[in-house]
Order: structure tokens, then sequence, then C-alpha cells
């Protein structure tokens, strides 16, 4: 593979700092780099390399799915735009094309899903939410009141929950950082729990920052509602919480002095039973409704696997 694009994908594996929605519009631009670069004297050759990419991504983060489901979308759509008499040169073109648009679909979705949050929160007056995820920061500032206070848990060990802090400060937004152990503390005066999500699983679980979980039980114990935002991307219908890997970090991360004394697991999952609802770009979900999604999302992954990828 070419040197230039494993150096891409190698960041996106090593990348700390952004959620699964921006690293898969990041894994979108690396195959439309991707297109130009890769060598190939015709055009089956050229999407099988494209392919052989694809497949890449796939395992750069195994705990969020965006990056499976774009990058098979991606594909899917590059495939079905090339005419038979195209030269590779028009085939990268053609994808090209493609990335640009699934970048504005994007964006689209997120847009959708902060409409969608509006009738959701324009009542509340506290919302608690853990770590940094773009969607949402997208859903706080453009959905929740002005007035809304939003409690954000720092999020150990590297504290991405401060910049969500600062941003929504930023905004005119009443905030305020606390650490993780605080949280089943805080949770006990707030109106909603707000998470984010990597993956959603087959299980209809979510896949989070550690930490999450806790949030979710506080939530529970207290009786608040807990609420999952995730657009539909981001659900993996062949995993459970079970069998979906969570990924781990090195232990410096955590105590530089003694690493080999630390556990760094990133990601937790938070059960279906724990989750009130569900913000997506096609709605408010509840478990049922988001089954169907998981169950729709199975037949596309399965048809794209056998017709496409592994055909």
């Amino acid at each position: 593979m070419n040197s230039v694009i494993e150096d891409r994908l190698a960041a996106i594996e090593q990348d700390k700092k952004r959620g699964a929605v921006q690293l898969a519009a990041e894994a979108i631009r690396v195959l439309m780099l991707a297109s130009h670069e890769v060598s190939a004297p015709d055009t089956p050759q050229f999407l099988s390399k494209m392919k052989e990419i694809v497949l890449r991504i796939s395992k750069c983060r195994p705990s969020m799915a965006p990056l499976t489901n774009w990058g098979l979308i991606f594909y899917e759509r590059l495939l079905d735009s090339i005419l038979p008499d195209f030269t590779p040169v028009e085939a990268a073109n053609a994808a090209e094309r493609i990335g640009l648009q699934l970048l504005e679909e994007q964006n689209a979705i997120l847009m959708k899903m902060v409409d969608v949050a509006r009738s959701l929160l324009r009542s509340e007056k506290v919302i608690l939410t853990l770590s940094y995820s773009s969607t949402v920061e997208a859903i706080l500032s453009q959905a929740a009141p002005l007035a809304c206070q939003i409690i954000v848990a720092e999020s150990r060990p590297l504290l991405e929950g401060r910049r969500l802090v600062l941003n929504l400060k930023e905004k005119g937004f009443s905030v305020r950082c606390i650490t993780d152990a605080e949280v089943s503390y805080f949770v006990r005066d707030v109106s909603l729990v707000l998470l984010g999500a990597d993956s959603i699983c087959n299980d209809l679980s979510a896949i989070n920052k550690v930490g999450s979980l806790a949030a979710a039980l506080a939530a529970q114990e207290y009786k608040k509602p807990c609420t999952i935002a995730a657009d539909t991307l981001k659900i993996d219908p062949l995993h459970s919480s079970e069998t979906i890997e969570l990924e781990e970090k090195t232990g410096d991360e955590v105590w530089p002095e003694h690493p080999h004394l630390c556990i760094n697991i990133y990601f937790e999952p938070i059960p279906r039973h724990l989750i009130t609802s569900y913000i997506t770009e096609k709605g408010v979900f509840d478990a049922d409704r988001m089954f169907l999604e998981v169950t729709r999302w199975k037949e596309l992954r399965e048809k794209m696997m056998m017709g496409h990828i592994t055909g």
C-alpha cells in the first residue's frame, strides 16, 4: 500500500482526540486521496486496490462502526458509478466526486439530528454529558436552550471533556466541568443524561467512552432519562456488546511514571435497558424502532459484503 495512505491510516488508528464521526470523515478523505495515489494499469485493478483500502479502514478502529459503514457505502457507490470503458483516471475522478458527496451527507445528517433534538431538549434545565463528541456538541450548542446548565465530565485520562466545556462556554452556556468520579453525585440533580456513541451494537447497547456506564446507572438509580445521540451510520449490526472489540490504550496515559501498573480501556457498552431513547437523524427512537434500523443495516451490510467487498 502507498506509504502516504498507510501513514494517514496509521494516524486514524492512533488518533486520541477525534470521535467516530470525525474519524469517519477523515477515512472518506483518505479514500479520496487514495483514488489518485494508487497505481493501477486498468480499472479492475484500481477497484481491487480501493477495496483493499476500504477493508483496511474497517480494521482501523474496531469500536467505531461509522468507519466501516461509510467505507462500504463509498465503495458500493464507486462500483455503481464506474462505466465499463472507464480508465483508472476517470474512476479516480468518480471516487473524488463520491467522497465529496459523502462528506456533504455527513454534515446533512448532523443537521437533521440537531433538528430532531430541538423538541426533546427545549424544556431541559440541566444536562449532564461525558467526554467529547462532535455530535453531542452540535446538539447542545444548537438545540439546547441557552438557559440550560450543562455539566461535563472531563473524561480521563486525556481530559477531552474540557474541550467541550470551553467550546460551550464560548457559545454562552452555563457549563461546569466535573471529574468522572463525581458523575453519580451530579446526576441526582440533572434533568437529562445525554451521551454520544461510537457504535450501536446489534443488542442495542451503545459503545462510548469509559465512564458512560456509571452515568447511565446513576440515571437509572435517580430515575433520570438517559439518551444516546447516534446517527444510524453508527450501527454495527454484526457485533453485540459481548463481541465488539473495545479499544485499549497504553498505561502511560494514566500514570506516566508507572504505566505497567495501569489498565487503560477506552470504551465500554451501555446496555439497552439503561437507555431511554436514541437521537438519530430519522427521529427520536425507542428500542423497538432502533431494532428495526439495526435489522435494516444487517441486511444492507450483508448485501454489500457479499455482493461487492468479498465478491
